[in-house]
This record gives C-alpha cells, sequence and structure tokens, in this order.
C-alpha cells in the first residue's frame, strides 16, 4: 500500500490544477470524489481543485445528481462555484467552456507569483552595438 501512495504522490507534484470528475448518472462517483481531494490536499498543496460533471448529454431520468447538488458538493470541499461545470465529453458540450474557464482561473491565480512585469527583457539591434565588451569597471 506504500507503493501505492508514492506512485499516487507523484501524480500530484508540481500541480497547478486538480479535475475531480464525476458521472451525473451515478451519483457515488461524487461522493467517491472525497478521497481523491484528500489526496490532493495532501500532495497537491495550493492546486486549484475543478469539479467536473460527466455526461450531460444523457437523458433527464438517468441524472442521478443535479446541479445544486454538485454545487453543496463543492461548498463543502471549498471549491467555488466557477470553479464547478458540467460537460459531455461524448458530445463536447460544455468542453470548450470548461477548458477556457480553468484557462483563465489558472492565469489569474498564478500572477501573483511574478515578482514583475518586466520579467524578460528583449534586446534589440541597437542595444547590441552600444553594449560594451569586457568589464565595465
Amino acid at each position: 500500500m506504500e507503493r501505492l501512495g508514492s506512485i499516487t504522490s507523484n501524480y500530484y507534484h508540481q500541480s497547478a490544477a486538480v479535475a475531480l470528475v464525476y458521472s451525473i448518472d451515478e451519483h457515488n462517483s461524487l461522493t467517491n470524489l472525497r478521497c481523491w481531494i484528500e489526496d490532493a490536499e495532501r500532495y497537491a498543496k495550493g492546486a486549484k481543485k475543478f469539479l467536473i460533471g460527466n455526461k450531460v448529454d444523457l437523458e433527464k431520468e438517468r441524472m442521478q445528481v443535479e446541479e445544486s447538488t454538485a454545487l453543496s458538493f463543492a461548498r463543502n470541499n471549498e471549491i467555488t462555484d466557477s470553479c464547478v461545470f458540467r460537460v459531455s465529453a461524448k458530445t463536447g458540450e460544455g468542453v470548450h467552456v470548461m477548458f477556457k474557464s480553468i484557462a483563465q482561473q489558472l492565469m489569474e491565480h498564478a500572477k501573483p507569483t511574478l515578482q514583475s512585469d518586466d520579467v524578460f527583457h528583449i534586446h534589440t539591434a541597437g542595444e547590441e552595438k552600444n553594449k560594451q565588451k569586457g568589464c565595465s569597471c
């Protein structure tokens, strides 16, 4: 069991995000995410968590997890409403919007870690000519 734990921790190494996916036609798939959330909190401290309900293409009768239930689960596990999505991997419904939102949120989350706006400086040809060779002492 310890070996499995070390493999699991490698999956989370330096993760910026954790996608927690459940099936909307199987309530247990949502509740079983709790162990994955615990792993994420243990091995990916600071990673942003996203809750993703899959199979929105199914008929309404087959749906076991209502959107309100997913939102409640998210709030109980410190996942903000803006990090909750419902998609269909089969039809692609909501997938583009989800990935775009995740990318935007990760960029916003990463901005405070930059020390300045001028991280890189590109020297132009004119600057290279004026540059002195050797020690400037």
